[in-house]
């Protein structure tokens, strides 16, 4: 449902995020701002050297079909908020830096723990590496999901021999 009313992920969250946006923004000025990274630009209009990542994607504003990052809002963040509010508890979850920019970005501001952000959150595996789980699984003979396979070494480093990532499934 969430693919059918909102899209799909293409790129990434960020890129279909700012599609959607620039498709979608509830204001002019919204879209206008959303526009702007497809322009390498700040919303304020002035050159931005981190968003000259985006002009490569500019050509998705006239895909045929929706994008967006609703997923991960519909699916994993609105119930980890209702959670929080129906028990008082906070989040934790075990997303790691070496995962994305947008994620390293985030652990190097606030560490492990964003006990006085916005929204609190505990990512207690922040500074662990795939190597680092690998190894921890390996040596201490701890059960992990089927579709990961066998762990082997390969090149002086560890790997799975099934999937990489069981994430999202998008």
């Amino acid at each position: 449902k969430v693919i059918e009313n909102y899209g799909y992920p293409v790129i990434s969250k960020d890129v279909s995020k700012i599609v959607y946006g620039a498709r979608h923004g509830l204001s002019e000025r919204t879209r206008q701002n959303y526009l702007n990274r497809f322009d390498g630009l700040n919303p304020d209009g002035t050159h931005s050297d981190y968003k000259q990542m985006y002009k490569k994607y500019k050509y998705l504003l006239d895909a045929p079909f929706e994008m967006s990052n609703r997923c991960c809002l519909i699916m994993k963040e609105t119930p980890l908020r209702k959670y929080e509010r129906e028990t008082g508890n906070k989040g934790i979850v075990a997303t790691m830096a070496e995962e994305s920019k947008q994620r390293r970005d985030g652990w190097l501001k606030t560490g492990c723990n964003a006990f006085d952000a916005n929204v609190p959150l505990s990512k207690p595996m922040s500074f662990w590496t795939n190597q680092d789980i690998l190894t921890y699984l390996k040596l201490f003979k701890i059960d992990f999901a089927e579709d990961y396979g066998e762990i082997i070494e390969e090149n002086g480093k560890l790997k799975t021999t099934g999937l990489d990532r069981t994430g999202c499934m998008f």
